[in-house]
C-alpha cells in the first residue's frame, strides 16, 4: 500500500536534488498525478524554515504558462512537502539525454530564453 502524505498517496521516486527529493503523486481525492518535492527541514533553524515558508508563497504567486503550476504545499514528519502540476512531457533535462548528443535548433534557444 503506498505511503499517505498529506492528501497524496506517495508513488514511484523521480529525482533527487541538492536539497530533496521528487516523487509521483496521486492526490486521493482527483485521482490526478502530481510530483511532491520533499525537503528535509528538520534539522533547519526558524530562520531558515521561515525562508523555505516564503519561497512557497513565492511560487504560488508565479503564473507563467512556462513554469510548472505550484499547487500547494505542507509540512509533514519534518519535511516540507510542495506540490508541483506533473509535466507528462518532461523536463529539460529529459528532452537532452533523448536527443542523445544531437543539438537543439538556435531558433528554438532562442525561442525558450525569450520566454
Amino acid at each position: 500500500m503506498p505511503e499517505t502524505i498529506g492528501a497524496y498517496s506517495k508513488g514511484k521516486f523521480l529525482s533527487k536534488g541538492a536539497f530533496g527529493q521528487a516523487f509521483l503523486a496521486k492526490c486521493n481525492r482527483s485521482g490526478k498525478d502530481f510530483v511532491i518535492k520533499m525537503v528535509d527541514i528538520s534539522r533547519c533553524d526558524q530562520k531558515e524554515r521561515d525562508s523555505a515558508r516564503k519561497e512557497c508563497a513565492i511560487l504560488g504567486s508565479l503564473k507563467h504558462p512556462n513554469i510548472i503550476e505550484y499547487r500547494e504545499s505542507f509540512e509533514d514528519k519534518g519535511q516540507l512537502c510542495i506540490v508541483m502540476a506533473f509535466a507528462e512531457g518532461g523536463d529539460l533535462t529529459g528532452l537532452l539525454k533523448s536527443r542523445r548528443g544531437k543539438l537543439l535548433d538556435e531558433e528554438q534557444i532562442v525561442d525558450w530564453f525569450v520566454q
